[in-house]
């Protein structure tokens, strides 16, 4: 009786250690996967304006929702968001992360990049963040180079 209350004990704390782990595990690869998804859509985005896809500037816009929950980002087509919803392609953000210090020139919460030459004068940075603390901020330079951190 003893040794299958021992069996039992040891068994609750490497499931309850794999449990812990396998958590954070999952929480990382959500920040990691949605950053590279979102640098995916803003390269997709210069990438179309130098094609001239559909002969029109190509962007992404950020919805950070007032800070709340349901936070987004959306790859657009046009020289700002909203201007032709029928190509809009939004993303949600997954319940444990959102944005933070978005800073773009000029204010607003999106990148558009110039037709042909697929610079941005939306120069700036913004940050992804974790409920757990873990962030990663993506800065974009005028010619449209992403720094990741």
């Amino acid at each position: 009786m003893v040794e299958l209350i021992v069996v039992m004990a040891i068994f609750a704390t490497i499931s309850g250690v794999v449990t812990v782990s396998l958590s954070n595990f999952l929480a990382a690869s959500s920040l990691e996967n949605t950053v590279k998804q979102l640098v995916q859509n803003i390269r997709k985005a210069q990438s179309y304006s130098m094609m001239r896809v559909k002969d029109d500037q190509w962007g992404v816009y950020f919805d950070d929702n007032g800070g709340g929950a349901g936070q987004s980002f959306t790859f657009f087509k046009g020289s700002n968001y909203g201007l032709d919803a029928s190509y809009d392609d939004v993303h949600e953000l997954p319940d444990n992360l959102s944005f933070s210090n978005i800073s773009f020139n000029g204010g607003g919460n999106e990148i558009v990049f110039e037709k042909v030459i697929g610079e941005t004068i939306n120069t700036g940075s913004i940050d992804v963040l974790q409920s757990n603390g873990s962030a990663y901020t993506i800065t974009i330079n005028t010619l449209g180079q992403l720094e990741i951190n």
